[in-house]
């Protein structure tokens, strides 16, 4: 009794195909590149939604100081406290600059416009792996003074 896997070799020898367990290695190793492509791809796409997230809530957050900063009674601390509170509320802690021109003496009259920049100091998640440094996201706000 001839086994079977003779006469497999032997065909295979006939046909010039290779055996399976000779292409393992091969395999393993195209995985294992296109995982790190993969990866990357991943992690860029997660980088960029969470720096685009991260634009929208800075902006939200100099209009809510723009809200603010309108107002009569309005002053720099009480609109740098509402900024960083509307951060905080989406926990990004990262450095903060308000300006909204509010410290001059007077305060501008009643019509005129008041803006509100907000500037934060972006750290990717990743990392150096997607983005070789910070970013600064920058956002401005302008209304009219009440």
């Amino acid at each position: 009794m001839c086994g079977g896997r003779g006469i497999l070799n032997k065909l295979h020898l006939l046909l010039g195909t290779k055996r399976w367990k000779s292409n393992r290695g091969a395999v393993a190793v195209e995985f294992a590149l296109v995982l790190i492509l993969l990866s990357l791809i991943l992690f860029g796409t997660i980088e960029f939604g969470w720096a685009f997230f991260t634009k929208a809530i800075v902006t939200n957050a100099a209009r809510e100081g723009a809200r603010l900063a309108v107002t009569p009674s309005a002053d720099d601390a009480a609109v740098q406290a509402r900024v960083q509170s509307y951060l905080d509320n989406f926990f990004l802690t990262g450095t903060l600059t308000v300006n909204s021109g509010l410290s001059s003496i007077p305060l501008p009259p009643s019509g005129d416009p008041v803006t509100v920049t907000v500037t934060y100091k972006y750290a990717p998640l990743t990392g150096a792996l997607i983005a070789s440094s910070n970013w600064t996201i920058v956002a401005n706000a302008t209304m009219r003074r009440e």
